[in-house]
């Protein structure tokens, strides 16, 4: 039976083929016993059973008629054991996804000498999820819902796994909050932001023809260790240390921590932005030194480049627009993230640092404050960040590092669990310190003193103005002449986009607006030809379709759901056109946007 279900892996599940045949040689957690009634089940060396020692089938059978459906698309199982009630399920639920986690690879190895699931392996509706850390099960769950394959979930467990995976289960649905948790901060942003980022992105083009790549700075800071510091009030309590870590590590200031280690008398080596809120140039408009090297995010604010005198540095982040490699070569990408912070851990790891410490990281209100004392933000009334303790609806209570209840906030929770997953995922959860001595702890990134890691992982000297000079020494090394093609290609090509989204806006609104939907096949044909046309041009699918796209899926996820729930075929058009008038309106907004943005470059 084995080799007939490893048969089947072979093409569909590969590398899950390689685990169960490489790595179960020393493996005996389990021992496989005859049930009373026909039948095996597992026992583990505690004596407990994975299925009943009596019946295993007729307990499979209760399983499933306990479930208990609504609209749900999708059923997900913590555990499979031996499969038993697989056939009972897809019997009663044949047009439902199944999703099955199975947390032991020695458990889906025995299931696989008993039963044959070759049918199983085979059927796209079902996806097996052996042996994977929570955060990947995650990830892969959220894809599916991000890629519109799932819609909801209905979540079930064996009462074996319950018990003895617990820990495991709980730590997959926190990743599954997390991730819909950080999807529902992306879609808000994206909302609020993406038409911005387009203008900023376009703004700054003016840049790239004098602004090198960050790529350029890896062989002169490589090797040596990295402060990152943060704006949060634990920063007051060692910001005075930083004075002498000037020429024993990289000090990277992000946001607008920078203009309060102005005010201490700590010049950063390196200052990172990448907000493109008006604010962020505000911080940047306020530093008196222009010795740092300002590293930036083309999605920053315009006025932040125009108003910052020292050498600029650009870097492409993972959400940014794909262009770039169009004039320049060999361009590194680094990981989005709710933060500067959070992008800017992904930089210096990709600087290959010999240790990484993270100051005024608090990542919560310490002592009823968002940020330490000469922030830009409390400069105005508006944006000052003090608690008020007794209105707290908006805030969250957690354990601080020393056990103690601190308030939070949702947005801060999304900067810290990228954070845990990042150096957890990413295994780089050695040789990184939280030296924030405040704030709520970082799974994963001990705890300790600035004044100790500065004794213990910073105690080379460096002559650090002269490795800034020579990052000060390089230049932009764009492709001029394949840049300015981008420049006009693209200027024609969103003057075509606009006359096509402004003639899709107009057939769709005279469409919904008909009383007589005669016709209707034909005239909605019209519109997708024209929407066709519109995703076709080079400049769209490199600038207008990465605009708001969360957003854009969220409208489109809306109007299915919405539509499956109506009968009247009428009801269900207007619905429907409803839905893309909301998009096109949008995209057309995205496009005028850009088009504005390109005639204001130099």
């Amino acid at each position: 039976m084995l080799d007939v279900n490893l048969e089947a892996m072979t093409k569909y599940y590969p590398d899950l083929k390689v685990r169960i045949t490489k790595h179960l040689a020393n493996v005996n957690d389990f021992t496989r016993v005859q049930s009373k009634f026909g039948g095996y089940t597992l026992q583990n060396k505690s004596g407990l059973f994975v299925h009943s020692s009596y019946n295993p089938q007729r307990e499979a059978g209760s399983f499933v008629e306990s479930f208990s459906l609504n609209n749900e698309d999708t059923i997900l199982i913590f555990g499979l054991g031996l499969g038993y009630y697989l056939p009972i399920l897809r019997q009663k639920f044949q047009d439902k996804k199944l999703i099955v986690i199975e947390p032991s690879l020695e458990i889906f190895n025995e299931a696989l000498q008993v039963q044959d699931f070759t049918e199983y392996l085979k059927d796209e509706l079902i996806v097996f999820l052996v042996d994977l850390p929570p955060y990947i099960v995650g990830t892969i769950v959220d894809s599916f819902i991000n890629e519109n394959k799932i819609k909801s979930l209905y979540i079930k467990q064996l009462s074996f796994h319950n018990r003895m995976f617990a820990e495991y289960i709980r730590d997959v649905k926190d990743n599954l909050s997390k991730q819909i948790l950080s999807k529902r901060g992306n879609i808000g942003t994206e909302i609020v932001f993406s038409q911005t980022w387009l203008y900023n992105t376009i703004k700054n083009l003016k840049y790239l023809g004098t602004n090198p790549s960050v790529g350029h700075l890896k062989n002169i800071f490589s090797g040596k260790p990295v402060i990152i510091v943060s704006a949060g009030p634990s920063l007051e309590k060692n910001v005075h240390l930083l004075k002498g870590a000037y020429n024993k590590s990289l000090i990277i200031a992000v946001g607008s921590s920078i203009n309060i280690l102005e005010k201490n008398g700590v010049i950063p080596h390196f200052i990172v932005g990448v907000d493109g809120s008006a604010p962020e140039a505000r911080i940047f408009e306020k530093v008196k030194s222009t010795k740092p090297i300002f590293i930036y995010s083309n999605i920053v604010h315009h006025r932040a480049l125009d108003v910052y005198k020292g050498k600029q540095f650009w870097m492409n982040i993972a959400c940014e627009y794909p262009f770039y490699n169009k004039f320049y070569s060999d361009v590194p990408v680094f990981r989005a993230g709710p933060s500067v912070a959070n992008i800017t851990l992904d930089l210096v790891y990709w600087l290959n640092p010999s240790a990484v410490i993270l100051v005024g990281q608090d990542l919560a209100y310490t002592g009823n404050y968002r940020y330490a004392k000469g922030n830009i933000h409390g400069d105005d009334p508006e944006m000052m960040a003090e608690l008020e303790v007794e209105d707290t609806n908006e805030f969250i209570v957690v354990k601080d590092i020393h056990g103690d209840e601190i308030y939070t906030k949702s947005d801060l929770l999304l900067m810290k669990n990228w954070f845990e997953d990042y150096v957890g995922f990413f295994n780089k959860d050695e040789g990184i310190y939280n030296c924030t001595e405040g704030g709520t702890p970082i799974k994963g990134i001990p705890n300790i003193s600035l004044n100790y890691a500065l004794q213990k992982y910073c105690t080379r000297e460096y002559n650090m103005d002269d490795l800034l000079k020579k990052g000060y020494n390089i230049s932009s090394d764009i492709n001029l002449e394949k840049f300015n093609q981008f420049i006009l290609d693209t200027t024609t090509d969103l003057n075509i986009c606009k006359k096509l989204s402004k003639k899709r806006i107009d057939k769709t609104y005279k469409l919904f607006n008909a009383k007589d939907k005669k016709n209707f096949s034909r005239k909605y044909r019209e519109i997708e030809l024209l929407t066709e046309e519109l995703e076709s041009n080079n400049s769209y699918k490199e600038l207008i379709i990465h605009t708001g796209n969360q957003y854009i899926t969220t409208i489109t996820t809306g109007v299915h759901n919405k539509i499956n729930t109506i009968e009247d075929i009428q009801e269900k058009r207007n619905v429907l056109l409803e839905g893309l008038i909301k998009q096109y309106l949008y995209i057309h907004k995205s496009i005028e946007t850009a088009d504005a943005a390109l005639r204001e470059v130099d």
